[in-house]
This record gives structure tokens, sequence and C-alpha cells, in this order.
């Protein structure tokens, strides 16, 4: 979280608070909802209980995904009322600042980077706070949440997802500090590029009288250029991170089921129990590889 924005917009403060709460309690209802599909299979694949005995654990499984559907709802409809927020209030802000500082300080500006900053840097700031946060804030909670039941059930399935979920940090950070360098880079050929485009139009009539339109196209092209080949070497670092990710995750998950398979063929085991940790294995990275 960017504490410039916690003070600038203080009802980012309140958000978090309620991305904390809905966090913990989707957290909770998925162990819920992973304890009684174990408790039903087990009971109707080995009790042979019937409909009847199992229709409580049923309806209970059923409330706990209505519930889950109804915090990320809820959820989803606080991150872009608060995001809607975030950008009208910085926007008026940024307004009122350019017009305190008067048109002696606009004139030493470059008038396509300061409206690109209004328009695209801003509504940026939607994708941060209707997006970016919640899945940080859950990424942040989940996995501990969910590792913890996983240690209480079978301590063995634990140590698996302790270990491969502690290397994703690490490739985080390192894929990151990559993604930021490149998204810097990218951010900077948008502003010199929105400026040459409003610089162009702005002064499309004179470079017209003298012949020279040509060559504002030229360097146009070139920056429009540029800014694709930045583009392109930002999505290589983000398909890059997806695919650790995604083989760290599909390794600890098969992992884990290898071992659960093999401690139920030995009879040490319990159905209900194993179903419940391999359901909840593949839950514990989903977080973070969102």
């Amino acid at each position: 979280m960017n504490p410039r924005l916690a003070r600038r917009v203080t009802v980012t403060r309140r958000y978090l608070a309620a991305a904390v709460g809905v966090g913990v309690a989707s957290s909770a209802c998925l162990v819920i909802q992973a304890v009684l599909l174990g408790a039903i299979v087990q009971r109707a694949l080995l009790g042979h209980w019937p409909l009847s005995r199992l229709s409580a654990l049923v309806v209970g499984l059923g409330a706990a995904f209505v519930a889950r559907a109804a915090l990320s709802w809820l959820g989803e409809l606080a991150a872009h009322r608060t995001s809607a927020t975030v950008t009208s209030t910085l926007r008026r802000q940024l307004l009122a600042r350019a017009v305190a500082l008067g048109p002696g300080w606009l004139t030493g500006e470059r008038t396509g980077e300061l409206t690109s900053m209004a328009t695209q840097g801003i509504e940026a700031l939607e994708v941060y706070f209707a997006r970016y946060l919640p899945t940080a804030v859950i990424a942040a909670l989940a996995p501990p949440v969910l590792l913890a039941w996983v240690l209480w059930a079978d301590w063995r399935s634990f140590l698996v997802l302790a270990v491969s979920v502690s290397v994703v940090p690490v490739f985080m950070i390192l894929l990151g500090l990559e993604a930021k360098r490149h998204a810097a880079r990218q951010w900077s050929r948008l502003s010199s590029l929105a400026a040459a485009f409003y610089d162009l139009v702005q002064g499309l009539p004179t470079l017209r009288a003298f012949g020279r339109a040509r060559a504002g196209r030229l360097a146009l092209e070139k920056a429009a250029d540029d800014f694709r080949a930045t583009t392109m070497s930002t999505l290589r670092i983000a398909f890059l991170s997806s695919l650790a990710l995604e083989v760290i995750s599909s390794v600890g998950t098969a992992l884990v089921a290898l071992f659960l398979g093999l401690r139920l063929l030995d009879g040490t085991l319990r159905l209900g129990v194993g179903l419940a940790v391999l359901v909840l294995a593949p839950e514990v990275y989903l977080p973070l590889r969102r």
C-alpha cells in the first residue's frame, strides 16, 4: 500500500479494513467447504450413509458456497466504489493544485504529459484499488489461514506446502523488481509519446507552414515504436512470472496428492481428511498466483 495515497484519500483506510475482513472470512468459508466435502464423500462412499443422513452436511456445504460468493461480491462492490472515490478525489486535487500554481507554471510544463497524468495516470489507480489491493490483502491472509488448518489436520502435507509456498515470494520479488523497472520505463515512454502527440497537434499549422510536418510525423512514429518495444518487454516479464508461479504451484500440489495417495493406500489416513487437504492445496497457491 502506498502511504501517500492513504494520507491523501482517507477512504482507503476503511477500504483496507473491509478487505481484511472479507479475506479472513473467505478463507474460513473455504476451509469449511473442504471439510464438509471430505466428510460427505467419506460417509457416502465408505459409510454408505443415505441422503437423508447427509442432508445437514449438504446444506452446510451449500451455505458455505453461498457465503463465499456473497463475500466476493461485497469485496468487488467495495473495491469499485473505493476506486471511483479515489480517482475523482485525486483528479480534483490535481486540478486545484494546477489552478493554484497559475498559468505561469503551466506554460513551463508539457501539456501532453500533464494530460496523460490526469487521464491515464489517475485511471490506472482504478485497477490498483479494484484489483491489486484486494488480491494483495487476500494473498497475505489466505495462505497462512489455510496452512494453519492443514498443519492441524496433516502435518506432513503442511511441510510440503510450506516449503513450496515459501519459494513463491522469492520468485515474486526477483521477477517483480525486474517488472517494476520495465514498468517505470514504459510509463516514461508513454508520457513522452503523449507529450509528443499533443505538441505535434498544437504545432501542426506551424509545421505545415514551414514544410516540417513529415519530420514531426517521423518523430511521433519513433516514439510510438519505442513504446511498443517497451510494452512487449514488460509483457514478457509478466508471462515469465506467471509461468514460474504455475510451475511451483503445480509441483507442490502434485507432491501433496502423491503423498496423500500413498498414505490412503496404507490406511494411515482417513479419506475425508485427505480429500479436504487435497482440495485446499491448490487454494493455498491461488491468491499468490493472482
